[in-house]
C-alpha cells in the first residue's frame, strides 16, 4: 500500500496505526476526502448553468425519440418536450424505465441498501482527522465506513448485498436484520464506536 509517498505492509501499518480502534488487520483504509453531498450538488448545478445548462428539477422524463431528421433527440417530460444533441441519463434504478422508449434494457439490479449511523462518546477517536474511510471484505458482505462528518455518528454500510426490489417500492423502514449485522460487526471489530443508533 502506498500512502503519502511511503510504501507500507497494509496489515502491519493498520495494526500499528489504528490498534486502539480496529481489532483486526483486514481493513483497507482509504485516504479519500469526505465531500458534503449537498454542497457538491450545488457546485455541479452552478457549473452546469455557467456552461449554458438549464436545470429542470422535479421533472419526470416520460420517453425519448429522435426528431425527423435524426439530428436531435426529443425528450418528452412532465413539463413539455425538449430538443437536444445529447442526453446524459443519471436515473439510477429507474434507468431501464427511462430507456424503455428506445427499446434498450441494461442489466441493472436494484437492491435495498441502508447505512447505519452509530453515536459514540469517543468523538475525537472517530473524527475525520483520526479515523479513515475504510472497506472490509468478509465472506458475506463488503462493509464500508466513514468517520464522523457533520453529525455525531460513525457511518457503516454494507454494499450490494440487500434484497432485490423495484425502484418504486423502497421500504420506508430500515431492515432490522441488516442493522443487527452491522452492529455485530462493530461490536466485534470496532467496539470503541459504542452505541446507541443515531
Amino acid at each position: 500500500m502506498e500512502c503519502r509517498g511511503k510504501t507500507f505492509s497494509t496489515k502491519c501499518w493498520i495494526a500499528r496505526k489504528y490498534s486502539d480502534v480496529f481489532h483486526s488487520s483486514n481493513y483497507i483504509p482509504r485516504w479519500w476526502r469526505v465531500l458534503q453531498r449537498d454542497l457538491t450538488n450545488v457546485v455541479h448545478i452552478q457549473l452546469a448553468r455557467a456552461n449554458g445548462a438549464n436545470i429542470e428539477e422535479n421533472c419526470r422524463v416520460l420517453r425519448f425519440e429522435k426528431d425527423r431528421d435524426g439530428s436531435r433527440i426529443l425528450v418528452h417530460t412532465s413539463r413539455g418536450t425538449f430538443r437536444c444533441r445529447r442526453v446524459v441519463i443519471t436515473a439510477g434504478g429507474w434507468t431501464n424505465q427511462v430507456l424503455e422508449s428506445l427499446d434498450v434494457k441494461l442489466p441493472i439490479t436494484v437492491t435495498h441498501e441502508q447505512a447505519t449511523f452509530v453515536a459514540t462518546p469517543n468523538l475525537k477517536d472517530f473524527s475525520k482527522e483520526r479515523f479513515p474511510l475504510f472497506t472490509y471484505l468478509s465472506p458475506k458482505y463488503l462493509y464500508y465506513g466513514f468517520p464522523i462528518h457533520g453529525n455525531t455518528g460513525v457511518k457503516l454500510g454494507m454494499t450490494a448485498s440487500g434484497k432485490q426490489i423495484l425502484p418504486d417500492s423502497l421500504p420506508c423502514e430500515p431492515d432490522r436484520e441488516r442493522e443487527q449485522v452491522a452492529l455485530d460487526f462493530l461490536k466485534e471489530n470496532i467496539p470503541k464506536v459504542c452505541w446507541p443508533l443515531w
